[in-house]
């Protein structure tokens, strides 16, 4: 008479989950980590260039901008260093050559971090710029005593195709965040470059488990 021993539900809930686990063949440790340490070191740079031009409606302390800002960026960077991992494994995962491997890898998650934290960047610039917008025409809208002096320039700049007054300011303040994003763009691009390379160095290019081959046992990525 044999003994069956009984089934957790813990048990059966986990068995999907470790089976698509098994099905991915990745390294979660080193992802999270990649994802944790770009994450938040690039939104450093968000929260620098927003204190830098941000609109002052947005103002906080640093920190705390940074610190949550970070953590809910933190599952794009994941899902990004993941689809990277799985495009490299696929194009370069049974390329006998380590190099090969870890550069082809190492190309696409800096080029998948880069993408979201130009996202991010974009969203905070083109939000900062809406407010800044907002608040010039307010400005603009509480100076009546110079209406009777505004009125004729219209006219004037209709035919010359001048930008004056509150479409200056908005002209200037948008050329601004442009070039404060282009610029926090190309630091994260370097600052991803410089990261990627050094986690790399520091443990391994263990991203993905290669198949098993007839060889000496399995080799391991």
């Amino acid at each position: 008479m044999s003994v069956h021993e009984p089934i957790t539900i813990a048990e059966t809930i986990d068995a999907p989950v470790n089976r698509r686990r098994r099905r991915l063949g990745v390294s979660w440790p080193t992802i999270i980590l990649f994802a944790v340490v770009i994450s938040y070191v690039n939104g450093f740079w968000v929260t620098s260039l927003q204190g830098a031009v941000g609109s002052l409606e947005r103002s906080e302390p640093p920190f705390q901008r940074w610190l949550r800002d970070s953590t809910i960026m933190l599952p794009l960077y994941a899902a990004g260093v993941l689809l990277a991992v799985l495009l490299a494994r696929r194009w370069f995962g049974r390329n006998p050559r380590a190099v090969v491997r870890g550069a082809g890898a190492a190309v696409l998650i800096i080029a998948m971090c880069t993408l979201v934290g130009i996202a991010e960047v974009a969203n905070s610039a083109a939000y900062d710029y809406r407010l800044q917008s907002q608040h010039i025409d307010l400005v603009a809208g509480l100076h009546h005593d110079h209406t009777a002096e505004s009125a004729a320039q219209p006219a004037g700049d209709a035919q010359t195709g001048a930008c004056v007054g509150t479409c200056a300011a908005k002209q200037s303040t948008l050329s601004l965040q442009v070039r404060a994003a282009t610029r926090a763009s190309a630091l994260m691009l370097i600052t991803n470059i410089l990261l990627v390379a050094w986690l790399l160095a520091v443990g391994g290019d263990r991203l993905w488990q290669r198949p098993r081959t007839n060889q000496t046992g399995a080799v391991e990525v």
